[in-house]
């Protein structure tokens, strides 16, 4: 039997009628939430990411933003495709973040270790860089 939390999201109803006088979220609608909602955003986390932990991890991380931003859903708005939409936003966000700590990364890391035809080709006079092609003894 559905709780009355579980039928308030589903007829659509205000989350918690203390929901627009203040900040506050009834803790048992949030437990709702999750309970109806997980495997759905789980889902979409899947398609994002191709470990099972990732996945899992994005889809908590989800239900922590939803907490955060559930005071700013449009009442007016079905809840499922909202939720969707977080979820969505969230594995883009999530993955431009390790893109971006990956190339930062990669730029902090000293590469002394450069095999001996590249430091004998940066070396060499006659090696132009920008075609990879011995200038001429003409120029």
């Amino acid at each position: 039997m559905a709780t009355k939390s579980a039928l308030m999201i589903m007829e659509g109803a205000p989350l918690c009628p203390a929901l627009n006088e203040s900040q506050s979220i009834c803790p048992e609608v949030l437990g709702t939430i999750y309970t109806a909602h997980y495997r759905y955003v789980l889902g979409i986390c899947r398609r994002f990411f191709r470990q099972p932990e990732d996945a899992e991890d994005a889809a908590a991380e989800v239900f922590v933003k939803l907490y955060r931003v559930l005071h700013q859903k449009d009442e007016r708005l079905p809840f499922r495709p909202w939720v969707s939409q977080v979820a969505w936003r969230h594995c883009i966000d999530k993955l431009r973040q390790r893109k971006r700590e990956k190339s930062s990364s990669l730029e902090d890391t000293n590469f002394e270790c450069v095999s001996p035809i590249v430091r004998f080709l940066r070396h060499s006079p006659n090696f132009c860089a920008r075609t990879n092609t011995a200038r001429s003894e003409s120029s």
